[in-house]
C-alpha cells in the first residue's frame, strides 16, 4: 500500500488531532475490561487520549456539559437510565451552533467488527418553544485509513457516518421529553454519510444504509480502516436543542473484542473553591478540571417573542433541507 497525503488544512477540516493515528497505532483492539465507567467531566477539544469523552465539535452557540437531574423532576428525573447525572448538549436559535462529544479508541475495523458490533445509548430530548422539531442527540461513527490503494477512493480516506433517530423513526418527529434508548447493530439501524472511500456527501440525508450495507457499498479501503472516534451531539441547522445523553455502550466480539459502557454523573464542586455544594448541584456547575464553568440544565432562554414566528419558520426549513452535520 502506497501512503496518501493530505495538505496540512486536512486535519483541521476534519477534525483528527494529528496525534490519533499514531497513538492508536497497534492498539488494534482493546481488551474487554470496562464494565462501566463513570464520566464526571467532559475534556476540552485538545483531548487525544482515548478512551476519554471530549468536546469533539461545539461551536458558537452549543454548549456540552455534565449536569445533576436530581430535583428536576418528571420523566427526565424519575426515568433516567442510570441516576443521577447526564450529559447536556444544547443549541441555541442559530443555524451555526452545533454541540458534539467524542470517545477516541482503536475500535477496530468494519471487515472485522460490524458482524458483532452493538451500540447503544439513551437520550432525551426536552421541550423548547420554536426548536427543530426533528433533531435529536445523533450518533457518529468516525473512520480513517491512513494508506489506501483503491481508487475508488479517489483519496478520499476519512469519513463519518452518522445515525439520526428522525431517520430510523421513519421520518417522524423524535419524542418529547421521554428517555428512548436507541440499539444499533451491523444490520439495524441507517446512517448517512459525510462522504469518503468513494461515495459523496449526504448532508443530513439518503442514502440510508447499514453499517453492513455500506461496508458492502463503499472501496476496500474502508473494509480494512479504523474506527477511531464515537460521537453523540446535535449537528448545525438544528435549532433550539435541549438534548440529554447517557447510558452509551460501544461492544463487539471480533478478536479479543472490545467492551466499554459509559455513565455520565455529576459531581459536586468543591466547597473549598468558594462555590456551595448544593447551589453548585442546583445551577448543574460541571467541574471540567479547572474552569467549573457553570452549566444550566433548564431551557436556553427564548428570543423576544417577535422573532418567535421566524425562528420556527427557519427551523422547519432547516429540518426539510436536512442540512445536518
Amino acid at each position: 500500500m502506497a501512503a496518501l497525503t493530505h495538505p496540512p488544512e486536512w486535519r483541521l477540516i476534519h477534525r483528527v488531532p494529528p496525534e490519533v493515528p499514531r497513538r492508536l497505532s497497534g492498539r488494534r483492539y482493546s481488551p474487554a475490561a470496562l464494565s462501566q465507567t463513570l464520566v464526571t467531566t467532559i475534556a476540552d477539544s485538545t483531548n487525544t487520549d482515548p478512551q476519554v469523552w471530549y468536546e469533539n465539535d461545539v461551536r458558537t452557540g452549543g454548549t456540552a456539559g455534565i449536569v445533576d437531574l436530581t430535583g428536576l423532576g418528571g420523566n427526565l428525573e424519575n426515568s433516567a437510565p442510570l441516576p443521577v447525572g447526564a450529559a447536556l448538549l444544547t443549541t441555541d436559535f442559530t443555524n451555526q451552533a452545533k454541540s458534539e462529544i467524542g470517545v477516541l479508541d482503536a475500535y477496530g475495523r468494519p471487515a472485522d467488527i460490524f458482524g458483532s458490533l452493538q451500540l447503544s445509548y439513551s437520550y432525551l430530548k426536552a421541550t423548547n418553544v420554536g426548536q427543530s422539531a426533528f433533531a435529536a442527540p445523533a450518533l457518529r461513527l468516525t473512520f480513517f485509513n491512513a494508506t489506501c490503494d483503491d481508487v475508488v477512493s479517489a483519496d478520499d480516506y476519512f469519513m463519518t457516518l452518522v445515525y439520526e433517530p428522525y431517520w430510523n423513526y421513519g421520518n417522524s418527529e423524535p419524542p418529547l421529553d421521554t428517555w428512548t434508548t436507541e440499539t444499533i447493530d451491523g444490520d439495524k439501524g441507517f446512517f448517512w454519510s459525510t462522504r469518503g472511500f468513494g461515495t459523496g456527501n449526504a448532508a443530513g440525508g439518503p442514502p440510508l444504509n447499514t453499517l453492513n450495507e455500506w461496508l458492502a457499498q463503499l472501496s476496500t479501503d474502508f473494509a480494512d480502516a479504523d474506527l477511531v472516534k464515537v460521537s453523540l451531539g446535535v449537528g448545525s441547522y438544528n435549532q433550539g436543542q435541549i438534548g440529554y445523553v447517557d447510558n452509551v455502550s460501544i461492544a463487539h466480539s471480533a478478536g479479543a473484542g472490545y467492551s466499554a459502557a459509559y455513565n455520565f454523573d455529576f459531581t459536586p464542586v468543591d466547597t473549598t473553591s468558594g462555590t456551595d455544594t448544593a447551589v453548585a448541584a442546583e445551577a448543574g456547575v460541571a467541574d471540567d478540571g479547572g474552569s467549573r464553568a457553570a452549566f444550566d440544565p433548564r431551557p436556553v432562554p427564548l428570543p423576544s417573542l417577535w422573532l418567535v414566528p421566524l425562528v420556527i419558520a427557519l427551523g422547519g426549513l432547516a429540518a426539510r433541507r436536512n442540512r445536518r452535520r
